[in-house]
């Protein structure tokens, strides 16, 4: 999010909307922005400036006062503004503001009748093939997930054999072998996810990739088994070269894998610092920080 100027927030958003959808996006982020909201709404506006539609609405805390104004401008690529008309607002709250418009907008997008192809990024990533796992994640995965009716079983199994062995100790053995699963819960989830997210690598990167559902059959046939040299190249351009995934890179790489680019099929970009919000929220209450992991 950039200040602009004392007293602004603003963000263009990395959304593409369809020029002739520009009305019917601007009534639908009106409904969303206000209907949920409804009182905590001063007043809602709709004009025109620059020859874009405008939608402003003005937000009221609890005790009826002026807290916060968000302006959204219609475009290409939406701009939004969000003016604090308290002291109280924060920066934080103001990003959440801004989110508020992102996400009706993906909302807006995805009712469209478009299908959409996501490509997940972190900084530091390897590319291993889907399918291709160690044993020792195999294991873990058939225990943990699912029904897990093969622990349930191990642990009969288990239970049945101390009691055998220790007989009435058993009763005071099992519950302290518990505290194995209790004391490597973290290392056991861990070893799940695919990245580790830390305070040198904090950033997720989602590369949209839109086109019409007609055509969604024929994407997949022709390029979900390229995906992961789609991923490849685009974290070559980008990434590893220590830059974050900009839209001309990722455009590049799509029209050099042969995959269109143009107003029916769109290309949108969002990063979201996963681990600073993580931290956020654990540090309002006081608690260390997590391990974090994307799965």
């Amino acid at each position: 999010m950039n200040r602009v100027e004392a007293g602004y927030f603003y963000r263009e958003l990395d959304l593409r909307i369809p020029r002739p959808l520009l009305s019917t996006y601007m009534s639908f982020l009106e409904n969303s922005l206000v209907a949920p909201y409804r009182e905590k709404v001063e007043s809602v506006v709709r004009a025109i400036r620059r020859g874009n539609e405008v939608l402003m609405v003005r937000y009221k805390d609890e005790k009826g006062n002026p807290f916060a104004e968000v302006v959204v401008e219609a475009g290409e690529r939406p701009r939004v503004w969000v003016t604090p008309l308290s002291p109280r607002v924060r920066a934080e709250e103001a990003d959440e503001a801004i989110r508020a418009v992102e996400l009706a907008t993906l909302s807006f997008l995805e009712s469209k009748s478009d299908a959409r192809i996501y490509f997940v990024f972190v900084k530091r990533m390897k590319f291993v093939k889907e399918g291709i796992e160690t044993v020792k994640q195999k294991m873990i995965q058939k225990l943990f997930f699912g029904n897990m009716f093969l622990l349930f079983m191990i642990s009969l199994l288990f239970a049945w054999m101390i009691f055998m062995v220790a007989g009435m100790y058993a009763f005071i053995i099992i519950p302290l072998s518990n505290l194995f699963l209790l004391v490597f819960a973290d290392k056991i989830v861990e070893s799940l996810g695919d990245w580790k997210l830390s305070e040198d690598n904090r950033h997720v990167y989602l590369v949209c990739y839109s086109m019409p559902v007609s055509e969604y059959k024929e994407f997949m046939r022709l390029h979900y088994p390229r995906r992961f040299e789609i991923k490849r190249r685009i974290y070559e351009e980008t990434l590893a070269k220590g830059k974050d995934i900009d839209m001309e890179s990722v455009i590049k790489v799509f029209q050099e894998m042969g995959i269109p680019v143009d107003d029916r099929h769109r290309v949108s970009i969002i990063k979201r610092d996963v681990y600073g919000m993580v931290k956020r929220v654990f540090s309002s209450y006081g608690l260390p920080i997590p391990r974090v992991v994307v799965w």
